[in-house]
């Protein structure tokens, strides 16, 4: 790991990904772009590494270090195409302005025609300034938006969803339009989430209900207002709780205060009708149909499910991470993205045969009960015993799929 320099990874990356889009005749046009963190054991006292810096972590482990990574990958076959190891502590929209330079030209070499290449990224990377740096002749894009700062026109959607079905056979509630978004009319799609609706109109639920729960008087009354108005903004501070929770303080002539507390019934209506469960996507594919549109931005699960693997030490091991050096941990995670593209490689070209169509953990599983057995024949006479190899029996299904991923060994 030691001898492989840093900047020839890309290079390397570049090749093998080259190879396997010309071997299985691919042809690259969604990409799906996303980020993750991984956090790692190294000493915070350790100032050699630069890369492992605390921030955010998306597992929960705040007080450790931890590394970012960026990928991307094609959302038909689901293999990797690119990646990036960066400071764990830099912000996604950073992360893709400075992932976007080294890595565009890469993507369009890989492509047969890179014009119809697309780039799908989350919300977490559509700044206005990533939006614009954006090259309008070759770089097409499909994002969401945050909803927080477009609520006039998600409430607007509200009278004009209607049916969209899918490639999948899905049908969605969703409309279509051309506003003005981040200093330029773009084409729009409002999406109706049921999933997204019932999980924020749970949290709300439970958020109000926490509150209620605490502000209920315990004890002796406090004489200090500044107290409990202090208590009650972190009380009732949590998202969408704090637009509709009301609280008033009063204080009589002795100094106790007392609190009264009420919802804004007109904001949570306009709330669970007008602004949750929807999602505001954009693109400049205004060739595309709403459907396609909706289906490549849910195709960003697809990364989702590769961060998944990664992460599963049963599986690519990217975590944990043995090693302190930035050298290694670059050496490592390349390590790990190849092994995730050729066992991707695998599951691709079971599925494509109608062989096999499970997760990338079962069918590792499956292909390990494809077994050699070395026999040793005594004949009795003088001299070293016949030794011959054969396969264990196996049932026919994994049969057919061993030979059809040139799983078996020569036996000659």
């Amino acid at each position: 790991m030691h001898a492989v320099p840093i900047e020839r990874l890309p290079e390397i990356e570049q090749e093998l990904v080259r190879e396997v889009i010309g071997i299985e005749q691919l042809q690259v046009e969604a990409l799906a772009y996303d980020t993750t963190n991984f956090y790692t054991p190294i000493a915070t006292t350790n100032p050699r590494p630069q890369l492992p810096q605390r921030g955010h972590n998306k597992q929960g482990r705040h007080d450790l270090r931890q590394l970012g990574l960026a990928l991307v990958v094609d959302q038909v076959s689901q293999l990797p195409l690119a990646h990036a190891l960066y400071e764990g502590a830099r912000s996604d929209m950073r992360s893709f302005a400075e992932f976007l330079k080294p890595v565009r030209e890469r993507l369009r070499q890989l492509s047969t025609q890179p014009r119809q290449l697309t780039l799908i990224f989350d919300a977490g990377a559509s700044s206005k300034q990533n939006l614009d740096g954006l090259d309008p002749e070759q770089d097409r894009y499909g994002t969401a938006m945050r909803p927080s700062n477009h609520r006039a026109l998600l409430a607007q959607a509200v009278d004009h969803l209607e049916e969209v079905s899918l490639a999948s056979g899905a049908v969605v509630k969703a409309w279509r339009t051309r506003q003005l978004i981040a200093g330029k009319e773009r084409e729009a799609v409002v999406l109706f989430s049921p999933q997204l609706y019932e999980g924020q109109v749970r949290g709300l639920h439970q958020g109000l209900e926490r509150c209620w729960r605490k502000v209920e008087p315990r004890g002796r009354p406090t004489r200090r207002a500044a107290a409990q108005q202090s208590r009650l903004s972190k009380i009732c501070g949590r998202q969408y709780v704090r637009s509709v929770m009301r609280y008033e303080i009063k204080q009589d002539e002795q100094g106790h205060t007392a609190v009264r507390l009420w919802c804004d019934l007109e904001e949570y209506r306009r709330l669970t009708t007008r602004y949750f469960g929807l999602r505001l996507l954009i693109t400049d594919r205004s060739e595309w149909s709403t459907a396609q549109i909706i289906s490549a931005y849910r195709g960003l699960f697809n990364v989702e499910a590769v961060f998944r693997n990664l992460q599963d030490p049963g599986m690519l091991a990217t975590h944990p991470q043995f090693h302190w050096t930035d050298q290694k941990l670059h050496v490592h995670t390349f390590m790990c993205v190849m092994a995730y593209l050729l066992v991707r490689l695998l599951s691709w070209r079971a599925c494509k045969a109608n062989a096999f169509s499970g997760s990338l953990r079962n069918l590792l599983s499956e292909l390990s009960h494809i077994r050699l057995s070395r026999l040793l024949d005594q004949t009795g006479r003088a001299g070293r015993p016949r030794v011959r190899r054969q396969l264990e029996e196996m049932p026919e299904s994994l049969r057919n799929l061993g030979q059809l991923l040139k799983a078996f060994p020569s036996l000659h």
